[in-house]
């Protein structure tokens, strides 16, 4: 009985890894823009249209790394908030007076 417990958990556990396999190797083909590649395995996947799914797949990825320059070109780090400061830092009370000046001026 124990033994066929265990079967069963290595049955199950072999299609959890199978299917993180295909999720590695999904990954992999949006990443690297392999279109054929990629349709052909959607397809052995069972998607209907593997070619429109494929080209979704690719249009994420490359809004996700778009978005991703972007966030990297926003990105300033502390030493150039730093370099740029003219002057003594802001204290708490001068940056609420300054806030609080602009809250006015817009309204």
């Amino acid at each position: 009985m124990v033994e066929q417990l265990s079967n069963i958990k290595r049955d199950n556990l072999k299609g959890k890894e199978d299917k993180m396999g295909d999720m590695s190797w999904l990954s992999h083909l949006v990443t690297t823009g392999s279109r054929k590649e990629l349709e052909d395995f959607l397809k052995d996947k069972g998607f209907r249209k593997p070619r429109y799914a494929a080209e979704q797949f690719l249009k994420a990825q490359a809004e996700i790394e778009e978005d991703g320059m972007k966030k990297k070109e926003k990105e300033v780090t502390v030493q150039d908030a730093i370099d740029n400061m003219d002057g003594e830092p802001t204290t708490a009370d001068e940056f609420n007076k300054e806030w609080l000046n602009e809250e006015k001026a817009e309204s």
